[in-house]
């Protein structure tokens, strides 16, 4: 990451596991936990701030850093089920009641 992105530092963790659906196990995440450090927009003084940097003052000892946490928990999985059938001209010219 270059000193001029908005977030200092990325992080992301997935976590995969066997999960039982209809009546089969197939591996599916079971949990997800992000982590992002970027600049406050307000300083713990409570000045405003842009880029990270007080207003009028680019000095890098300013940058007040903010983590943010996102952890998710995933469950209640669902059979999705389909099913298609593809017709040719032929299958047309065979029955032709049939759209």
């Amino acid at each position: 990451m270059s000193a001029d992105d908005p977030l200092a530092q990325a992080d992301l963790m997935d976590e995969y596991g066997p999960v039982e659906i209809g009546a089969k196990t197939y591996i599916c995440p079971v949990k997800s936990v992000a982590r992002v450090m970027a600049p406050q927009l307000i300083s713990p003084i409570g000045r405003v701030m842009e880029r990270g940097n007080e207003l009028g003052n680019s000095s890098k000892e300013d940058v007040y850093l903010q983590t943010v946490v996102n952890d998710i928990a995933f469950g209640h999985y669902q059979v999705l089920r389909s099913e298609a059938k593809i017709l040719t001209g032929a299958d047309l010219e065979d029955n032709p009641e049939k759209p």
